[in-house]
């Protein structure tokens, strides 16, 4: 029972669904100061999409260069994430 419940597509699923609670802090910070066009910002949703895309093809199946499983996709997601947090910290930072 549990196994249908874990699988690597709701893991995968879990996992981005946790990433956008953690991007929704740096998406507040970009729209309160305005700051849409900042490199950063761009970076941080150029990221974003990436991690869409990934997603997507991970549940599809669609196989991506150095992207050729579910596992995988999932892996990517977290790097992806993982970056993006550092990236909205280092722009707390400076801002």
């Amino acid at each position: 029972m549990f196994a249908a419940i874990l699988s690597e597509k709701m893991v995968l699923v879990l996992v981005t669904l946790l990433g956008m609670a953690f991007c929704s802090a740096g998406i507040g910070q970009v729209a309160a100061r305005g700051e849409w066009l900042h490199p950063m910002s761009i970076a941080a949703s150029v990221m974003g999409v990436l991690v869409l895309g990934i997603v997507g093809a991970g549940l599809f199946d669609f196989k991506l260069p150095l992207i050729d499983s579910t596992r995988a996709a999932t892996i990517a997601v977290i790097v992806i994430v993982i970056a993006k947090v550092v990236l909205t910290q280092v722009h707390r930072l400076i801002a």
